[in-house]
């Protein structure tokens, strides 16, 4: 089973998905710690970015 492709999609979207989410949780943080408040609609941009422009 771990040699199937849909299992490997699968793994390397969890993967990319913790990525993601580890990458918006230091920039929150230092943003929060900057600036104190984030609002509601430039914390939303903030989440519909690909990792790529998070890293950027």
């Amino acid at each position: 089973m771990q040699e199937s492709v849909i299992y490997q999609d699968i793994l390397q979207k969890g993967e990319e998905r913790g990525k993601k989410q580890e990458a918006l949780q230091l920039i929150m943080r230092q943003l929060t710690h900057r600036f104190a408040v984030i609002e509601p609609k430039i914390e939303q941009q903030i989440r519909t970015l690909s990792i790529a422009q998070l890293e950027e």
